[in-house]
């Protein structure tokens, strides 16, 4: 029982870690080398940073310059690198 209350409270500790700016621009920047956004619309879909607002849930806030470029596909890429 205790290993499972110390396991417990690990996994708390965990879910409400803040992740640094840095920290998301960087995994970001690495997944976007690995699989570029399409073109749509005739425009570039671009991301110029990523930052965690809030962290239970964690919610991640991608700052872009046109939402509707990315597709649901890519924003489900995203939401699995992250």
């Amino acid at each position: 029982v205790k290993a499972l209350l110390n396991t417990g409270q690990a996994m708390f500790k965990q879910a409400n870690r803040r992740v640094g700016t840095g920290t998301l621009n960087r995994v970001l920047r690495d997944a976007v080398a690995a699989h570029p956004p399409a073109q749509r619309e005739n425009r570039t879909p671009k991301i110029f940073f990523a930052t965690q607002i809030d962290v239970a849930p964690p919610t991640v806030v991608l700052f872009v310059n046109r939402p509707s470029l990315f597709d649901a596909p890519y924003q489900r890429y995203l939401m699995k690198v992250f």
